[in-house]
């Protein structure tokens, strides 16, 4: 991965003769902010060369959902009308991002197809399918969850039940779906081993069936950043005491794709985007400044993993 003609022009941009209209104090507020960006391209630069981060992450999207992109705008318009600013609006403004691409696959189904939604809180992407036509079937770990859905008419209509699929098997027969979503729950995962709740979920899969499965890639450039001021990646340790909403662990993009080949899956696409909610809280600026003068293609630039496997 080559940045070095990015870092000249950044190089030669933050020291041009453009600064005439700045006062002596101002220019120094402007030299110290240009060192410390400098001093980031650069140690940015030296962290994407020498990485040996996966070529599994693919930086290009799939021309399946590319395809798709444009018209799964314009259903989250609709969806951004149902959720309102109430609850999980602001959830939802963050999401778009990944909720682009899980709505992209659905519309590579065909037509009624039989959709488990596992992780279905707060409903955004139920509905979604739901107004696709698709016969949706939601699964929360309990009854908690039921409040952040815009309300429980949206509950009954997504077939929401409670069930602890860490503990039990899901109470569905085998080759019963046409797809799967397992979309940002991979990392709450905390009693039992990935390999055997994504086994589980090839089990209800009919035969071609689709997963698609999206998680934090744990190797993004704000954890870096993170780690390198002494900020763990992990969140606050208050919320693992008590709370549903804590990440148990997150993934590396190797660590991801051997879960779900070894699960039994084929076909297997796997590649990332960003998500805003997915930068490590408190180090998002960072990586939006990198980003901005670098660009994004690298895997380590981006922060969401997406998969698109077959049974």
């Amino acid at each position: 991965m080559k940045f070095t003609q990015k870092i000249s022009n950044i190089i030669r941009h933050l020291f041009s003769d453009d600064k005439i209209n700045l006062n002596s104090s101002n220019m120094v507020k402007v030299e110290r902010e240009n060192k410390r960006n400098f001093q980031d391209f650069t140690l940015v630069e030296q962290i994407l060369l020498h990485s040996q981060i996966s070529s599994l992450l693919s930086t290009d999207i799939p021309p399946i959902i590319q395809t798709h992109l444009s018209s799964s705008q314009k259903l989250l318009n609709e969806i951004k009308d149902i959720v309102g600013s109430k609850g999980h609006g602001e959830y939802f403004q963050a999401s778009v991002p990944r909720y682009l691409h899980y709505l992209a696959a659905a519309m590579t189904l065909k037509d009624k197809s039989l959709i488990l939604d596992v992780g279905s809180a707060p409903g955004h992407v139920g509905i979604a399918l739901h107004l696709l036509g698709m016969k949706v079937f939601g699964i929360n770990l309990n009854e908690d969850w039921r409040h952040t859905y815009p309300s429980l008419e949206w509950v009954e209509k997504l077939g929401v039940i409670e069930h602890n699929f860490e503990q039990e098997i899901l109470p569905y027969d085998d080759n019963s779906f046409d797809a799967v979503y397992f979309t940002e729950v991979l990392e709450h995962i905390a009693l039992k081993d990935p390999l055997e709740v994504l086994s589980d979920l090839r089990r209800v899969l009919k035969k071609d069936g689709l997963l698609i499965l999206s998680t934090p890639n744990v190797c993004n450039i704000s954890n870096i950043y993170a780690l390198l001021n002494e900020v763990n990646i992990f969140w606050q340790p208050e919320i693992f005491y008590g709370s549903l909403d804590r990440h148990n662990r997150e993934y590396t993009p190797k660590e991801v794709y051997n879960v779900v080949e070894k699960s039994g899956f084929r076909d297997i696409q796997m590649y990332g985007i960003n998500s805003y909610c997915n930068w490590r809280s408190g180090t998002e600026d960072y990586p939006y400044k990198i980003i901005d003068a670098l660009g994004d293609n690298h895997p380590l630039l981006r922060n969401t993993i997406i998969v698109l496997a077959k049974k």
